[in-house]
């Protein structure tokens, strides 16, 4: 079985799979779900803690992960993704931290072991992996959910706008609403305020050229981060690790950018 910890981004989704061994407390806009494939987790949220095999934390909320020795599987999804909303409509709204073991039974975490194996991943199998996950928690691909049309037209311009020029002024301006207007309406529908999101994004793409192979320092000025330190910092306090941790083929974590 390899030492290594493998981290997949496509789509909005983010997938996991390994020994989380330096997570300090940190809060990200994606929703977050945990399975144990070994040992049961540690979660600790706000002053209270408990001990898991599989749950799910709603977006923006503080939280501290402890694996220990065990595999695990840590999948984050973009809340205003159609995966996201349905999550957050049918389990995040409850609580900000829901136990999932009456879902994930031995049966259901046999059939990931498997699929899980001994060896490192591919895209397919990361794939598979998530569909498996996001089928228990009866995802269905497009379900429809409700979303106002001038937020849907904002996070397609988010899509295609160079990241780091991106701003609420801007994106205003090519919808023909107010700034403000704009804030509200985005808070209202994503369900968190529309500039950590836009710094969840400037995230995302700096992880894609760190794995391009350019040095931190360029990561960041590329995705709109002031130098180096202020990338590393933002980074630990969203994911709870250092992005000097994801560099490709680090012993820590080998992460992976995966076609859409």
């Amino acid at each position: 079985m390899t030492d290594c910890s493998q981290l997949f981004l496509w789509n909005g989704l983010a997938l996991f799979i390994g020994n989380l061994r330096d997570n300090s407390t940190h809060r990200h806009h994606a929703i977050q779900l945990c399975i144990a494939l070994d040992k049961p987790f540690l979660l600790i949220h706000e002053s209270k803690s408990g001990l898991y095999h599989a749950s799910i934390i709603a977006s923006d909320i503080s939280h501290q992960f402890q694996g220990d020795e065990g595999r695990h599987i840590l999948l984050l999804i973009e809340p205003e993704s159609t995966e996201g909303r349905h999550l957050s409509s049918t389990y995040s709204v409850k609580s900000p931290l829901t136990c999932l073991e009456s879902l994930f039974d031995l049966r259901k975490v046999d059939q990931l072991i498997r699929l899980v194996g001994d060896g490192q991943l591919t895209c397919d199998t990361a794939k598979k992996i998530c569909s498996h996950i996001l089928s228990t928690l009866g995802f269905v691909k497009n379900d429809p959910v409700a979303m106002d049309s001038r937020i849907q037209n904002a996070l397609m311009l988010m899509r295609e706008m160079e990241t780091k020029k991106i701003s609420t002024k801007a994106l205003a301006a090519e919808l023909a609403i107010s700034e403000t207007r704009l804030i509200h309406l985005f808070k209202n529908n994503i369900g968190i305020p529309i500039r950590p999101y836009l710094r969840w994004l400037r995230l995302i793409e700096a992880v894609k050229y760190i794995l391009s192979g350019i040095s931190l320092t360029e990561a960041a000025h590329a995705s709109g981060f002031a130098d180096s330190a202020h990338l590393s910092r933002t980074f630990r306090l969203m994911f709870g690790f250092s992005p000097s941790d994801i560099l490709k083929n680090d012993r820590f974590i080998q992460a992976i950018s995966c076609p859409s």
